[in-house]
């Protein structure tokens, strides 16, 4: 119920100015963004919901289509579209009849990437796969050169020093159990 609430900030300050700004660059580079989050998360989820309803699938790893650029291409999805929300809103915040308290509505790209990065999302999914596939070549090498988060060719991930991947959201935490 808190994130609901969480999440909605932005559109709640959003419906409460009393002024609509013209539309400018943080408009376009909301929508842009939103839009990118949109698409990567109906498509890893149409994607996973196929390969899962795929008899012939049964136990393997889906590795391919957007998931082959990203270990979670649906949170990368759900972290962009948020955040686009909330840039797309700011003008508001600044006009006449706006608010500035609107800025606290940061906690809604905030809280969705911790929740999934840190809590929920890919520690669960992390753990889960490594348990399930950690003796497969296949998946071994797909967990080391594919970016858990940011989608990238995995021939440009796998050459990044540690400390390039930590950038890129490679936590330590999600290797834990990992063999």
């Amino acid at each position: 119920m808190f994130w609901v609430w969480v999440v909605s900030l932005p559109i709640t300050f959003l419906n409460a100015a009393t002024r609509d700004p013209e539309l400018g660059a943080a408009d376009y580079i909301g929508w842009a963004l939103f839009a990118i989050g949109f698409l990567f998360e109906a498509a890893a989820d149409h994607q996973k919901n196929a390969f899962s309803n795929d008899p012939d699938n049964k136990g393997k790893l889906l590795n391919t289509g957007v998931w082959y650029y990203s270990r979670h291409p649906n949170y990368f999805g759900e972290i962009c579209l948020w955040t686009g929300l909330f840039i797309a809103c700011t003008p508001v915040f600044e006009s006449p009849g706006g608010t500035e308290w609107g800025y606290i509505s940061v906690l809604s790209p905030v809280i969705t990437f911790m929740l999934l990065m840190f809590l929920s999302g890919v520690p669960l999914a992390e753990e889960r796969y490594d348990k399930r596939f950690g003796s497969d070549p296949v998946y071994v090498e797909y967990k080391y050169s594919t970016s858990p988060l940011i989608p990238m060719p995995p021939s440009l991930y796998a050459c990044l020093p540690d400390c390039g991947k930590l950038l890129l959201c490679e936590f330590p935490s999600y290797s834990k159990e990992f063999k």
